[in-house]
């Protein structure tokens, strides 16, 4: 099941589906070692009854990640509380975030598999009698029934044990499901379910209609007033990320590969800041910013005294793998730039690139290793490395202040956080320009970074 977890996992990049990092295979165990984003809150079976806002919050954020996987044909197959954890430790009056973890059965075909799979009182009724090919609506009934369970804390099919430990029977009850009121044997006595609002049993029927073809998609569901009203607020673009924004435009290529670098392999504080900024921004919900969701929320920020953004160029600069628009990892890269850059921590940059390239921790990379994480552009850069040896991170930290001090793009004045009106003009004015055409040289693809070796990675 990993062997199937790392590739999906890898092309999956959204602020509510855990991160992957790293992985390393054993060959001689044949162990899989998966190094993840940290989160510290445990899962959302062990919370038991929520109030209704938080579940709906927390249904929410799980239904986007479904738009994201199901935007991209790939199926979770095993919705439910477990699989939902939180990033943090739950602190009295704070909101709650969650990712959804787990995808060691999920699959990717096209959006139907046939196959029966998935944790039985999750399963929808299709999938159990194989009259239908699992698609992104089995999911939809999963999301329905941990609706149910988070609200009340209880399953809403009953366990195993409920049915005697029988199976079938308890398969029997799915299958035979026609509406709410069927809930009662289980649910009828639950003064949480009792005092559920009308819009959330709605929401409910509606992820729960036996028939597959009636039952909402991911990302009509996202529309339904009951998430609406217990929507979070919107988080807009920060003054430090408009700064950072507008400077990144002008970053050597090889310092904003490098950024991106550090997202995808080896995090950066905040996440949860950036990823709330992603989301509002993402105005359909498919894990994608388009060059018309940049310009809105560059436009609702900006000030004539600011930083001016051209949503054109920004997009040129930070969509390194030139589909249009902008990953969560590419919008968080293009985030830190004034971190690390404008801030003054250039050597943090120096030294969190090169840990993210050292696979195996033993403080040396090779040209031949990377050389594929970059651009054809950055060639030259990169051949000022040594070619025939391994090399450390002083000779990668000496490679990068050249390559800063060699490019001309290098705008002093957004050190110091400010542009002059003129500068605001001119920039206003290279937006009326339409976008350059997408050039290979640009384009970079970094995956999930393999560390394989002959024992599992430990760190």
């Amino acid at each position: 099941m990993m062997k199937r977890e790392i590739p999906l996992l890898s092309t999956l990049d959204h602020p509510h589906i855990v991160k992957i990092y790293a992985y390393a295979e054993d060959m001689v165990k044949s162990e899989f070692v998966l190094i993840l984003e940290h989160l510290a809150g445990g899962d959302c079976h062990r919370m038991g009854a929520c109030r209704e806002a938080t579940a709906a919050r927390l249904v929410h954020q799980v239904l986007l990640a479904l738009a994201h996987c199901h935007s991209r044909g790939i199926l979770h197959r095993d919705v439910k509380p477990d699989n939902m954890v939180l990033s943090v430790v739950p602190a009295k009056g704070a909101e709650l975030d969650c990712k959804l973890i787990d995808f060691g059965i999920a699959a990717q075909h096209e959006l139907t598999v046939r196959e029966t799979c998935g944790t039985p009182g999750y399963i929808a009724p299709e999938i159990i009698l194989d009259t239908a090919e699992f698609t992104g609506k089995a999911d939809m009934w999963s999301l329905g029934v941990t609706a149910v369970e988070i609200l009340t804390g209880i399953l809403p099919f009953g366990t195993l044990e409920d049915h005697g430990g029988d199976l079938r029977t308890w398969m029997k009850r799915v299958t035979q499901y026609e509406d709410l009121e069927d809930f009662e044997p289980f649910l009828g006595g639950s003064r949480e379910w009792q005092s559920c609002s009308p819009l959330a049993k709605d929401f409910i029927r509606k992820l729960l209609n036996p028939d597959p073809e009636q039952r909402l998609a991911a990302k009509d569901a996202l529309n339904h007033q009951w998430l609406q009203e217990h929507k979070a607020a919107s988080m807009t673009l920060t003054s430090e990320m408009l700064q950072s924004l507008a400077a990144y435009v002008d970053a050597p290529s090889l310092v904003r590969c490098c950024l991106y670098i550090i997202v995808a392999r080896h995090g950066v504080p905040d996440l949860e800041k950036f990823g709330a900024a992603f989301l509002s921004i993402d105005t359909d919900g498919d894990g994608m910013i388009s060059r018309d969701d940049l310009a809105k929320a560059i436009d609702q920020v900006s000030t004539w005294w600011g930083p001016s953004v051209c949503p054109d160029q920004l997009l040129n600069a930070a969509d390194l793998d030139h589909t249009g628009c902008l990953n969560f990892t590419q919008f968080v890269a293009a985030c830190i730039y004034s971190r690390h850059v404008i801030g003054g921590q250039f050597d943090l940059l120096l030294s969190q690139s090169f840990e993210a390239l050292d696979a195996d921790r033993d403080g040396q990379v090779s040209v031949d290793d990377i050389r594929p994480l970059f651009r054809e552009r950055d060639s030259p850069l990169l051949q000022r490395l040594p070619q025939d040896r391994p090399f450390g991170q002083g000779e990668w930290s000496a490679c990068l202040r050249l390559a800063w001090q060699d490019d001309s793009k290098a705008v002093d004045s957004y050190k110091l956080g400010f542009m002059g009106v003129m500068d605001d003009m001119l920039k206003n004015f290279a937006c009326s320009q339409a976008p350059r055409p997408s050039d290979p040289a640009d384009m970079i693809e970094v995956p999930a970074q393999p560390a394989i070796s002959r024992s599992p990675l430990i760190i």
